[in-house]
């Protein structure tokens, strides 16, 4: 009896915890969160780097498959500006929410996929990049923003790194 009540109480201290982490947002927030994503693409089109900024917090920040970092809405803004006019000036993003993992009602994990096309590598050849993306959104005043992005490029199987 003593083993089932202590099993009880040990349920009842994590069931809270468990609810928390909910992988099925409310509807609202999973369209919001989803769109959060889908709204980079008309931006990237447009080569909007202040509007593709806008969709960070304040404080957020980026790091990408090359290592490259930027911190706050200044840099992030800086960073796309001299991508979208540089090695992607003229490419065509997508990118899509494969899960959202509701840490708290206002904290989400959202992990998806991108694929950048159109690269114009030297000589005229066109080409593409994909990969994978974690982005941790934050719910400020109402509003999802991005905190923190991370993309990665999967390595190539038989691939070995250093």
């Amino acid at each position: 009896m003593r083993i089932v009540s202590l099993f009880a109480v040990m349920l009842l201290c994590v069931a809270p915890g468990a609810a928390a982490q909910s992988t099925a947002p409310a509807g609202v927030d999973d369209r919001a969160l989803r769109d959060l994503v889908q709204g980079l693409v008309p931006l990237w089109k447009q080569a909007d780097a202040r509007g593709i900024a806008s969709r960070w917090a304040p404080d957020g920040d980026v790091m990408v498959s090359d290592g490259s970092t930027a911190k706050g809405r200044g840099e992030i803004e800086k960073w796309f500006s001299t991508q979208l006019s540089g090695v992607y000036k003229g490419t065509r993003l997508t990118a899509t929410v494969a899960a959202i993992r509701m840490v708290t009602p206002t904290v989400a994990i959202l992990d998806g996929d991108w694929e950048i096309a159109g690269i114009q590598a030297p000589g005229g050849a066109s080409g593409s990049r994909k990969g994978k993306l974690t982005i941790v959104a934050t719910k400020i005043n109402g509003q999802w923003l991005m905190s923190a992005w991370r993309s990665m490029v999967p390595a190539r199987p038989g691939a070995t790194t250093s």
